[in-house]
């Protein structure tokens, strides 16, 4: 009995330990943009970066005085690199921003450098450049939505974000 008692614990650990990695769906700023109810509630932005993005929700961060929360999702892949994680941040109860967070590590450069150029492919050249940051704007189809996208290298941490601000 103790025997089977300990093949039954064992086999459970290895299926446990087993599973499959996630297969992020490979995406571009243009289909998050289009994708997301910029004008939905945290649930229906949930939803849709878990069933689009196959994201799974982390933390969340709240700024009890300034009406802003922030919501970390881990996981994603954008411009077919994978990402570490993406950050959904709501003010005053509407979704504002969505930043996608690379780990830099030791070629932050080239990463950078990298993603800034599909982002030039998919936006067109870049509106402007300061050190380590490039900016874009982009018009919905029906021109009533504008939003920045911004490449950049953080500076303590050399990790590259993309962020995907809604003008309002």
């Amino acid at each position: 009995m103790k025997t089977l008692i300990k093949i039954a614990c064992i086999s459970l650990i290895l299926f446990a330990c087993n599973g499959k990695p996630v297969q992020y769906p490979d995406t571009n700023v243009t289909e998050i943009i289009n994708g997301i109810n910029w004008d939905g509630n945290f649930d229906d932005v949930e939803k849709t970066l878990n069933e689009k993005f196959n994201l799974e929700f982390g933390t969340s961060k709240f700024n009890e005085t300034g009406g802003a929360v922030a919501y970390e999702f881990e996981g994603g892949k954008l411009f077919g690199k994978n990402t570490e994680s993406w950050v959904a941040g709501f003010l005053h109860d509407k979704l504002n921003a969505v930043i996608i967070k690379f780990a830099g590590g030791e070629n932050a450069g080239g990463l950078y450098n990298e993603i800034c150029g599909k982002l030039d492919s998919s936006l067109g050249k870049s509106k402007m450049e300061l050190e380590k940051s490039k900016f874009w704007t982009y018009t919905t189809k029906n021109g009533q939505n504008i939003f920045s996208v911004i490449c950049n290298i953080a500076p303590n941490t050399n990790d590259v974000l993309v962020v995907i601000k809604r003008n309002l």
